[in-house]
């Protein structure tokens, strides 16, 4: 849509969207702030629900009756099944309990069948937001990035994709406050759930297929081009649907059935990650256009500074030394430089030089494992060396001697591995440094006009590679031209 002046007008309907992707977890989170709670939510995990009943997780254990682990068998006698059956009956009437009143809950607990009086209080809304303010600002911020672009590129496919994805994104404010046994019995509450979660999560995966076909130019333009967006959103709900169908023949019993919908939701994921990368991978390759480069350069690297931030100071430590180096909220925050870089992609590839960034990452990252490795190499080595002195001196040594000896390789180990990384990933760039290194050097010595001469053209060649070079020489009030082509 265009104003009188020519210019893109925002789109209403993406606006529209963006409303009611808000709304949807708002409206969750009001329900639940409220409705009385039981302090607990359903376990997030493939496990999450058994043929038995759900499995549940206190928001704050040790102040309520119920433990993690615990697996819901009824509630007031009826049995979670049938709780479950009865979502799909909007005739009949659901409890409506008061804040304080208590509720029977009959669990499974280590093999033991308890029957636990569970006081209903206000959702402690407090220890959600501790646990997971990370996730949630960093999503507000992606949205906010994404107004941003939109509104400086309107009539950008990308900047619009881009928006979609953001907003479908609201579907971890959701996934943040968790689904509770509230919703089952009540009914509204499951199904805002899925609505405010799951349809969004699906909507987020189709709008990254949405992305990836117009980043960062249309693959396909007129019908063909709408036909795959619209085929990658419809993919997004048609793969867990196939799934769950499949999965329905199957299963124990309705409990069972449901516990699939988590794997289902993994499968889009897993679908449309691959697709996406191999696009990217396709349009840098197949793309004449230099800044059409740059802007997938900006996008992968984003991708890759989020990937490895999150491995190395979070899953990686975790898994070898049980405890990662960033807490859940920091992780969130870690996500942001991907969607940062795509907004820079999107609106002003030029700000900031891409290549120098990359290349300066490449060889810092590569110092600092290299570093690191020769750090703790030192330690282990000078402490078995020096162990007779004293475990306490021996180790306080090899610190010190560690210390020092990679205060004294930093410059030219860096020096190296900046020199190794130019001949491998910046040839061209490398080889015209030290052409004109080269240069620099003979002209202090050399005296004759013609070898300089001869020389200056060469070295704007191999560096600039134009298609022609002309040269024009001014002695007094006479000048002399030299004019080659492609080095005659």
């Amino acid at each position: 849509m265009r104003d009188p002046q020519g210019r893109k007008r925002l789109h209403p309907g993406l606006l529209l969207f963006a409303l009611f992707s808000l709304a949807l977890p708002v409206s969750y989170i009001w329900l639940h702030l409220v409705t009385p709670s039981d302090g607990a939510r359903l376990v997030r995990s493939e496990q999450g629900i058994t043929p038995q009943g759900p499995v549940l997780e206190p928001y704050q254990p040790g102040q309520s009756p119920l433990q993690s682990g615990d697996i819901l068998l009824e509630v007031e006698g009826a049995g979670m099944l049938d709780w479950m059956k009865r979502l799909f009956d909007p005739r009949l009437v659901r409890p409506t309990w008061q804040l304080g009143d208590q509720v029977i809950y009959t669990v499974l607990r280590d093999g033991e069948q308890l029957d636990l009086a569970v006081s209903l209080e206000r959702l402690p809304w407090q220890v959600i937001l501790r646990e997971h303010w990370g996730v949630i600002l960093a999503f507000l911020l992606i949205q906010a990035l994404a107004v941003f672009v939109y509104l400086q590129s309107p009539a950008d496919p990308a900047a619009s994709a881009l928006f979609l994805w953001a907003f479908s994104a609201s579907h971890t404010y959701t996934w943040a406050f968790g689904l509770q046994v509230s919703d089952i019995l009540g009914g509204y509450g499951f199904w805002s759930y899925r609505l405010a979660a799951t349809g969004l999560w699906f909507v987020f995966w189709g709008a990254s297929g949405h992305f990836a076909l117009v980043f960062p130019r249309p693959l396909f333009f007129g019908k063909r081009q709408r036909l795959l967006i619209g085929l990658s959103y419809l993919l997004a709900f048609l793969i867990p649907a196939a799934y769950l169908a499949w999965r329905w023949t199957y299963a124990l019993n309705l409990l069972d059935w449901w516990n699939d919908w988590s794997t289902g939701e993994f499968l889009v994921a897993l679908w449309i990650m691959p697709v996406f990368i191999l696009l990217l991978v396709y349009q840098y390759f197949h793309s004449p256009s230099a800044v059409e480069k740059i802007k997938i350069r900006w996008a992968v690297f984003g991708g890759l500074t989020t990937g490895l931030l999150s491995f190395v100071l979070y899953f990686l430590p975790n898994q070898v030394f049980g405890q990662p180096l960033l807490s859940p909220n920091a992780l969130g925050l870690v996500t942001y430089p991907f969607p940062f870089f795509l907004g820079i992609a999107i609106w002003r590839y030029q700000l900031f030089d891409i290549d120098l960034i990359i290349r300066r990452t490449l060889v810092y990252t590569v110092l600092t494992l290299l570093l690191s490795s020769i750090y703790f190499a030192g330690v282990i080595s000078l402490q078995a060396l020096v162990g007779v002195i004293g475990k306490v001196e021996g180790s306080q040594a090899a610190v010190v001697v560690s210390t020092l000896g990679i205060a004294a390789l930093f410059t030219p180990l860096r020096r190296r591995v900046q020199a190794a990384i130019d001949r491998r990933f910046y040839r061209q760039k490398y080889d015209a440094e030290q052409a004109l290194a080269q240069f620099a050097a003979a002209a202090r010595d050399e005296t004759d006009l013609e070898t300089l001469t001869t020389q200056v053209v060469s070295i704007v060649q191999q560096t600039m590679q134009p298609e022609q070079v002309s040269l024009w020489l001014r002695e007094g009030k006479e000048s002399e031209a030299h004019f080659y082509r492609n080095g005659e």
